[in-house]
């Protein structure tokens, strides 16, 4: 499965012997609210929605149905 967006690609697996179970990837952009308009517009179910963390981020989590999050940040 792959993600591509603004010319990157990012590669999720889902078979057993390509890395450890579950996984998480940080992904930054500049805008994680304008990226969450644009994903629940598509259906995409939300994990966190844009959430402003305690050491200073603004991140929204989307988990796919392999069990890796998704995580999308927005520093600050």
């Amino acid at each position: 499965m792959g993600l591509i967006r603004d010319d990157v690609e990012l590669h999720l697996s889902s078979f057993s012997g390509d890395g450890g179970p579950r996984g998480v990837v940080f992904v930054g952009v500049e805008d994680v609210d304008a990226l969450h308009a644009e994903i629940i517009a598509k259906g995409v179910a939300i994990a966190l929605p844009p959430t402003e963390q305690s050491w200073g981020n603004r991140e929204m989590y989307i988990n796919d149905p392999d069990g890796n999050d998704l995580r999308f940040v927005q520093v600050r």
